[in-house]
């Protein structure tokens, strides 16, 4: 049994780890087109379902910021509905 993907998108715009890799960045941009997310206050109340909004990091609300960012530069990149065809 897989943690569902909104779960998995709530936990890393938590951690929030950016760094060389950004790996936790390129899992969040790919869950956000998965789950068809664009905008920030959506996956900020994705994160409130498993976090209260006053316990989440600053750090968080601007890697959310930066991962919306890169879904409207790319939004049928790799995990958008539309990439994945019929």
């Amino acid at each position: 049994m897989s943690a569902p993907p909104d779960y998995i998108l709530a936990m890393k715009c938590l951690a929030a780890r950016v760094g060389l890799e950004e790996k936790d960045k390129a899992d969040a941009v790919f869950l956000m087109r998965r789950l068809g997310l664009s905008d920030a206050e959506s996956v900020l109340r994705v994160v409130e379902r498993y976090c209260p909004r006053e316990k989440i990091p600053a750090k968080s609300a601007f890697f959310v910021e930066e991962c919306v960012e890169a879904v409207a530069i790319d939004p049928k990149g790799p995990g958008s509905i539309e990439a994945a065809g019929p």
